[in-house]
């Protein structure tokens, strides 16, 4: 494994990440992107994960709001792990070894990141 895909083996890392690429440019709203945005503190179970609050068009978001990675069951470490080794031009049977998991399994995940990536961009800025 490299070594930020083993330092992303713990929540606060990987969310610390996620925030450094998503909003480099400063939080913005998803809906209206302004970028008057107030923190409204962290999703319930997760004091990784922060919540924003628009000042302008009212609305509550946290940092995977509108990514690929919203709502999955997967954790987050995955997510990330899979990414970097797209990243790296690992094979999708290199994934699924690295992962512990199915070739199906492995094919899926790629395919939505790459999807993501070109429709919204998972993190909605440019890796």
């Amino acid at each position: 494994m490299t070594q930020m895909i083993e330092a992303m083996l713990d929540l606060e890392t990987c969310f610390k990440h996620i925030r450094e690429i998503r909003w480099a440019d400063g939080v913005c709203c998803p809906r209206c992107s302004n970028k008057a945005i107030s923190p409204h503190g962290f999703t319930t179970g997760n004091v990784h994960q922060r919540r924003y609050k628009c000042k302008s068009c009212k609305i509550s978001f946290n940092d995977l709001t509108n990514t690929v990675m919203a709502n999955s069951r997967l954790p987050i470490c995955l997510w990330l792990g899979v990414y970097e080794a797209i990243q790296q031009n690992k094979t999708q049977e290199e994934i699924a070894e690295q992962f512990n998991l199915d070739i199906k399994d492995s094919r899926d995940l790629i395919w939505q990141l790459r999807h993501g990536i070109e429709l919204q961009n998972p993190y909605q800025a440019d890796w």
